[in-house]
């Protein structure tokens, strides 16, 4: 059964990657903790949740899009994480940063400190 969940979840997630930008806040914020989640199509949701993280108004949904960033491509995105630590972000998304950071055991900076910190 849990074999037949994750193939229908792989099978959808392309559809509803649009809504990551849709006006209604809970329907991204939903959109934005299933894409999360193991799909199947990694690259696919890293991609859209990367580009959108970044311009998404509200800070529990940025969160949301940072941590699945960092569930899903942690080495392949450490870069991006770091760019994510930077000060002109809103500090939900930078504590959510710092779970992809303790999450890959990537280097725990002062950067990471501050923005726990600051959260």
């Amino acid at each position: 059964m849990h074999h037949g969940i994750r193939a229908a979840h792989a099978q959808a997630t392309p559809r509803p990657l649009p809504l990551l930008a849709d006006p209604v806040r809970e329907v991204r914020h939903r959109v934005a903790y299933l894409t999360g989640l193991r799909t199947g199509h990694e690259g696919l949701a890293v991609r859209a949740l990367g580009e959108r993280a970044h311009s998404e108004p509200d800070p529990l949904i940025a969160a949301v899009m940072t941590g699945g960033v960092a569930r899903h491509d942690v080495a392949g995105r450490a870069a991006w994480l770091s760019g994510a630590l930077a000060s002109r972000h809103l500090p939900a998304v930078r504590a959510a940063t710092a779970w992809g950071f303790a999450r890959a055991g990537l280097p725990w900076t002062t950067e990471v400190t501050s923005a726990v910190a600051e959260a």
